[in-house]
């Protein structure tokens, strides 16, 4: 994802899950630990971020968590409680780990943190019972899903077509294809958690 590694703090604990090694690699990141069942990875990879000091956590591959799910985990132990946690990944091949991964974001196992994720070309952020100022370029696409609850109360500033107290429910498409009007906007969440998807690359 070019351009994506300036975003991220420069000081960042990388964790690698899996073959996410070599993406941090080209990125230019160096990688704290590398976490997850290897069946992606190349040992060639794994050697080599663990010749510049990284540690391997390997789990095997009949297990009961994702490589994503293993490595949020892991971020949250170090991080602790009101940490950013930032993913990067993609949506790309299969469905279900798309998927999953996605939903994974809003789990209660994480509501101690503040996650982010880029995903392609798309950046999701978790809103949770709270507001959340967020930015997004002019004109960027904008969609907020409800995921946690069967409806919550939403209010928006600074998009194009506002929700003020409305109830969304969950599997809607209601807060669907929403425009960012500025630089930032502000969603507040009542009674549950949402993903607010938005563009972020050109």
């Amino acid at each position: 994802m070019p351009g994506l590694a300036r975003l991220l703090p420069p000081n960042a604990f990388v964790i690698a899950a899996d073959s996410g090694v070599r993406h941090a690699h080209a990125m230019g990141l160096r990688v704290d630990v590398v976490i997850g069942d290897f069946d992606s990875a190349t040992v060639a990879e794994v050697d080599a971020a663990t010749a510049l000091g990284a540690t391997v956590l390997r789990y095997p591959v009949a297990k009961d968590k994702t490589d994503l799910e293993l490595a949020l985990d892991h971020a949250c132990a170090v991080g602790g409680t009101g940490a950013r946690i930032v993913v990067i990944a993609s949506a790309t091949g299969r469905l279900d780990h798309a998927m999953a991964n996605l939903l994974l974001l809003v789990s209660l196992a994480y509501a101690d943190v503040v996650i982010d994720a880029y995903i392609d070309g798309w950046l999701v952020s978790v809103v949770r019972n709270a507001r959340r100022a967020l930015r997004a370029r002019k004109g960027a696409l904008v969609s907020l899903l409800v995921i946690d609850a069967p409806a919550v109360r939403v209010t928006t500033t600074g998009l194009e077509y506002p929700l003020r107290d409305e109830l969304v429910y969950r599997s809607s498409t209601r807060g669907v294809s929403n425009v960012a009007l500025d630089g930032a906007f502000e969603v507040w969440v009542d009674g549950g958690a949402l993903l607010a998807l938005r563009e972020w690359a050109d």
